[in-house]
């Protein structure tokens, strides 16, 4: 496909006054970042590898069976404010290796819960990860007031497809989790994005490109260990995502296809010694002939992770008491089968009574001979060697004034929606309706299920007179209903242009009607679609369709940049430039920057159908986004303007820069190579 763009992009214009003009040729914006809280330095390069295994064997030595066993475990908290009673009672008679906080309501309570956790680990002496999902901690549930802003979500990321940007929000979701005290972090999953009929999806997936995750990882990894925090890569072997509702996720990936499938990103993941890799629950018929969950299959475990791919880190495996699990295998025998399975580590979705069980079963299934104690000291060596060889981020730099910068700080907001600018994808453009323009567009209306009233302050700034009419009843029941779309219908006249915002939690027949019913009546309808794109297809009736990835109980950022990707003033993006470009020396060739923008940068990062594969994007007409251009030709000479045209003069390689100033201030930058031969 490149190689087709740069072939129509360097071909010959039409001959005009006898002459032939010369042909013509084909992101990275620069973030700033608040400053963070001081970080632990890095781990001492020069520290010797036989102390660290050394103070891990002695510290192991001297724990009885029982705390041995405890520092193998992973629990998650209960507690909202700070570690609950029953929370700490586990803490005190079972300390684990890690504690995982689920939900904190507000930044500032961090410093009380982290520190009381740190009080645990001073205790027992035993370095102690304490770890979240950032997403899973931020995010608000039924009632909850977050104090948190709106994360971008990992698909958002990928749709954005664009190392800059990864880096950009690896640094903001480091940012958070470095103020608020933690040291690792459940994510990212590198599972691919569903690849069977009727799955739900989630906007907490990657996508589908397998390069991309890889290299996903590899860069919030770096950004993280920056932090002096942990990056946990989520969901070896894959397939978690293939969840129909009420069923249990399958790895359906055919055995001979899961090197350049589902196996990619974990073995580029092995490949940069991630310290540990977490094993999920879906069921591996592909590998495991009796198809268990994967975190208790010695086949996913030892013969695959361990022994092919040569992974020598640690092996997190669980959640043993979520349902996937619980639902066919008592939780502590299934945490005795994840150990002799090649597990080094347990997961918990809690710290109760099922873990102090599931602890006490394996200390009688130990003295009783039926697991091996060898095999518990292997385990917690590998854990220790690794705590004892890396520092944890220091405490006594923790105060609870350290995160309220988190607490809705416009700066933050501002991160956020650039990035979410970024990932905003155009996806079908009937009859170039987009970008809106006040002669082709107005009157315009916005109605829709969530987000209205942002989208209309959004939009009120760029055009104006702007009608508002938010379907309220959807958020309570699901779906559209039929008086709605009647409502909605009966007080549009006079309009050419309505805007639909739709969320994926909504069910699509009333989503159908409210676009067909519009369109009835004469109105170009722009359908914005939030969430997981599942509902795309049915869409694909509106005039043009809007996607952004946002998850629908946490909207406002992404809602706040829409507007200005709908009037085409958002950020600038590039077409992929894979290849070297050859010219000749003296040739004068002509560069138009329009050939190489793409207006707004995203792209589609699932496959949904043949008529929605990965990477689709329509992009429209940049000249209401680009302000001014630069051109650096890598060899001295440089160029203002949307068009212009150079000649080397030397034959080698040469270094093309583009710089491009859109209307909003952003700058970004594409770079590719030309290379400059003498004539033959």
């Amino acid at each position: 496909m490149t190689n087709l763009i740069l072939a129509g992009i360097l071909c010959l214009a039409a001959n005009q006054g006898g002459t032939a003009p010369p042909p013509s040729i084909i992101d990275q914006p620069r973030p700033e970042f608040p400053v963070t809280r001081e970080a632990a330095p890095p781990p001492d390069a020069n520290s010797d590898a036989n102390s660290d295994a050394n103070s891990a064997a002695t510290a192991a030595e001297s724990m009885p069976l029982r705390q041995r066993v405890a520092q193998l475990m992973m629990v998650t908290m209960e507690g909202t404010h700070q570690p609950s009673a029953e929370d700490l009672a586990y803490l005190q008679s079972y300390t684990p290796g890690g504690a995982i906080v689920r939900k904190i309501l507000k930044p500032s309570f961090a410093a009380v819960y982290v520190t009381k956790l740190r009080g645990v680990e001073r205790i027992s002496g035993i370095p102690l990860w304490i770890g979240t999902n950032i997403y899973r901690l931020t995010t608000a549930e039924r009632q909850e007031l977050s104090e948190f802003i709106q994360l971008p979500s990992p698909l958002s990321l990928a749709a954005a497809n664009d190392p800059v940007t990864t880096n950009a929000l690896a640094e903001l979701l480091a940012q958070h989790l470095n103020l608020m005290g933690f040291n690792l972090h459940l994510g990212p999953s590198l599972e691919l994005a569903p690849t069977i009929d009727s799955a739900v999806g989630s906007v907490y997936t990657l996508g589908s490109d397998t390069r991309f995750i890889g290299d996903t990882f590899q860069i919030t990894r770096r950004v993280f260990e920056n932090h002096g925090i942990i990056a946990i890569p989520l969901g070896f072997p894959g397939g978690g995502t293939n969840r129909r509702p009420k069923s249990p996720a399958v790895l359906m990936t055919p055995l001979d296809l899961l090197p350049t499938l589902d196996l990619a990103p974990y073995q580029q993941a092995v490949r940069d010694e991630a310290p540990i890799i977490h094993v999920g629950n879906t069921l591996v018929p592909t590998i495991d002939i009796n198809s268990p969950p994967a975190c208790i299959s010695s086949a996913v475990m030892t013969d695959l992770l361990r022994d092919q791919l040569g992974y020598k880190g640690i092996i997190l495996a669980g959640p043993m008491d979520s349902q996937d699990v619980a639902g066919i295998l008592d939780p502590a025998e299934a945490a005795i089968r994840a150990l002799q399975g090649g597990a080094d580590m347990i997961l918990w979705d809690g710290a109760g009574n099922r873990e102090m069980r599931a602890v006490d079963m394996i200390v009688t299934a130990v003295e009783e001979g039926k697991l091996e104690e060898s095999l518990i000291n292997d385990r917690l060596n590998r854990v220790l060697a690794y705590k004892f060889a890396h520092r944890i981020l220091e405490i006594e730099t923790l105060n609870s004034k350290d995160s309220v910068p988190l607490e809705h700080s416009r700066q933050l907001a501002r991160q956020v929606q650039s990035i979410e600018q970024k990932s905003i994808t155009v996806v079908q453009n009937k009859g170039n309706i987009l970008p809106l323009r006040k002669n082709k567009s107005m009157p315009v209306g916005i109605t829709g299920t969530i987000g209205v009233d942002i989208l209309y302050a959004g939009l009120s700034k760029h055009m104006k007179p702007i009608s508002q009419q938010a379907i309220t009843t959807a958020r309570h029941i699901g779906e559209i209903q039929d008086f709605e779309i009647e409502r909605i219908t009966g007080h549009i006249r006079g309009l050419r242009t309505v805007i639909c915002v739709l969320s994926e939690s909504d069910r699509p027949e009333g989503q159908v009607k409210l676009v067909r019913a519009l369109k009835e009546k004469g109105i170009q309808v722009v359908v914005v679609l939030l969430g997981y794109p599942r509902h795309l297809p049915y869409l694909a009736i509106a005039d043009a369709v809007v996607l952004a990835y946002c998850d629908s109980a946490r909207y406002g950022e992404t809602m706040a940049a829409m507007g200005d990707i709908l009037v085409g003033e958002g950020p600038v993006g590039f077409i992929n430039i894979e290849n070297d470009i050859d010219v000749t020396v003296g040739e004068e060739r002509s560069f138009n920057a329009f050939d190489l923008v793409r207006i707004p940068p995203g792209r589609l990062p699932v496959t949904l159908s043949k008529s929605f594969p990965v990477g689709l994007s329509a992009p429209y007409d940049p000249q209401f986004a680009v302000k001014k251009v630069l051109w650096e030709f890598g060899d001295g000479k440089k160029s203002k303007g949307i068009r212009t045209v150079h000649a080397y003069k030397s034959a080698g390689r040469h270094i093309v820069s583009l710089t491009v100033t859109s209307e909003n201030g952003a700058t970004s930058v594409c770079t590719f190579t030309i290379v400059a031969n003498e004539v033959q």
